[in-house]
């Protein structure tokens, strides 16, 4: 894991004067650490974690050697991660298995409106900036998948999962304009000959072969579920009957 401290605020107390180059060597020693280190069984390899604010509150002698500085540096860092991870740890942590679960969370919690990740998001480059609208970051995460073709299907996939728990599908088809909705399926690989298949289709076609289309859902572990899904909103899935069916076609 990478370590990156944004703003490091440092107040040293000293019954003595603090000699600059002393200092200066303990910043030194704070920002060699070791964040591999740091993390090794508390955070994954691909994992990310955001934690907004870490105090951390340390005591040692004017005139300790620096690798002893350093070495209690990054052990009480260590722990105040672990206590920052526990149950009833710092407020405000954003935490995602991958890169790819970051991808997904951004475009459902914009679609939903929610900006309060999107710092979280700016460290990752997903968006230019935090601060912008919803709108502006669900158009940033679009581009993004468009320009890396291969996320595209593993973070639709993701989404696909998330409905049941979350209506995370539900929320980027009502956010998404049919446009944008275009290009991610066709920028795929796992997608975009559904798509073809899907935009070049008479309505007549379309009628024919729905009860061989459900039939084959029916038979089908990973879609069986998604017969009585659209049976419930049958107006909003009709809506995007076009962008489901591609969506279900792949997932079978």
């Amino acid at each position: 894991m990478s370590l990156a401290i944004d703003r490091l605020r440092t107040r040293f107390h000293s019954s003595l004067p603090l000699p600059a180059g002393r200092r200066d060597d303990w910043l030194g020693v704070f920002a060699a650490a070791d964040g591999d280190a740091l993390s090794a069984g508390l955070v994954g390899d691909d994992e990310w974690l955001f934690i907004p604010h870490l105090p951390l509150t340390m005591r040692w002698s004017l005139d300790a050697e620096l690798s002893a500085v350093g070495a209690q540096w990054q052990g009480e860092l260590r722990h105040a991660l672990a206590q920052a991870l526990s149950a009833d740890g710092a407020p405000g942590i954003v935490r995602y298995a991958s890169r790819r679960a970051a991808i997904a969370d951004m475009l459902y919690r914009s679609a939903l409106g929610e900006c309060s990740r999107q710092w979280a998001w700016q460290r990752m480059q997903l968006i230019a900036r935090a601060g912008c609208s919803a709108d502006a970051a669900l158009a940033a995460g679009i581009a993004l998948l468009v320009s890396e073709p291969q996320q595209v299907w593993p973070v639709m996939h993701r989404l696909l999962l998330g409905e049941r728990a979350t209506a995370a599908l539900s929320a980027l088809l009502r956010a998404l304009p049919a446009a944008a909705w275009s290009s991610l399926l066709a920028a795929s690989p796992r997608t975009a000959a559904y798509a073809s298949a899907v935009s070049a289709a008479q309505p007549s076609a379309s009628v024919a072969s729905g009860s061989e289309s459900a039939s084959a859902l029916a038979d089908d572990p990973a879609t069986r579920d998604w017969l009585p899904w659209a049976a419930t909103r049958a107006p909003f899935a009709a809506e995007h009957l076009d962008i489901l069916s591609v969506l279900l076609a792949t997932l079978r």
